[in-house]
């Protein structure tokens, strides 16, 4: 089967993803990075769907996981914040494809690596909350399609509980000390108001290639 299959423009689909990519923060949420700067002068030229069922199973267990987990703490799993919509921009097309295309490594941690190879917020994949910050930090430069579009991926990932992360950090920690068996899931930049969020590959799942011009 098609693994890649283009999204209708006249369909309810496109216009969600679309929402999404030029998204500005909830009233009274500021961008840290690149603030004012948003995504509403590029214009989506294509959206793809991934339809990879064996990636799809092992996120989905993964969820599986993470509920179990959370209900042991006797949390209760909510959409929108045990798992979100968040943005990844890949090196090149090349990546973007193996991404898509690899059910087992997926999205591997080192394509997550900071300038000079420092994870800033601990060793993982890292997402991004706003289409603008993957596109306004370079992320997407280089992953053109052969309209010389920029491509950018919206992925539904599991992050579970989050904990700021440090570049030093490698291991999720416990959540408590006497909760041995309930770790963290995801790093992120700020506790309050992250805009940016590391897990490892099998949490995310890369839904939609978005193709877009300025």
């Amino acid at each position: 089967t098609e693994m890649r299959v283009e999204v209708q423009r006249s369909s309810d689909e496109f216009k969600h993803v679309e929402c999404i990519f030029k998204a500005d923060p909830a009233s009274g949420v500021d961008r840290f990075y690149f603030p004012g700067r948003g995504t509403s002068n590029f214009k989506i030229t294509k959206i793809e769907r991934v339809q990879n069922a064996a990636l799809k199973d092992t996120v989905d267990d993964k969820r599986g996981r993470v509920v179990k987990m959370l209900e042991k703490a006797g949390i209760r799993y909510e959409a929108g914040v045990h798992s979100r919509w968040l943005f990844h921009g890949a090196k090149d097309a090349d990546a973007l494809e193996n991404i898509i295309e690899n059910p087992v490594s997926g999205f591997a941690p080192q394509m997550g690596l900071g300038a000079d190879g420092v994870n800033l917020w601990g060793y993982g994949t890292y997402f991004a909350r706003d289409a603008s910050y993957s596109i306004r930090a370079h992320y997407c430069d280089d992953c053109l399609d052969e309209k010389e579009d920029c491509m950018i991926l919206l992925c539904l990932v599991e992050c579970g509980l989050s904990c700021v992360g440090e570049e030093h950090m490698r291991i999720m920690p416990k959540v408590h000390p006497a909760l041995k068996q309930l770790r963290y899931t995801s790093y992120v930049d700020f506790a309050s108001n992250p805009e940016i969020f590391v897990t490892m590959g099998e949490q995310a799942y890369p839904a939609y290639i978005i193709h877009f011009e300025e």
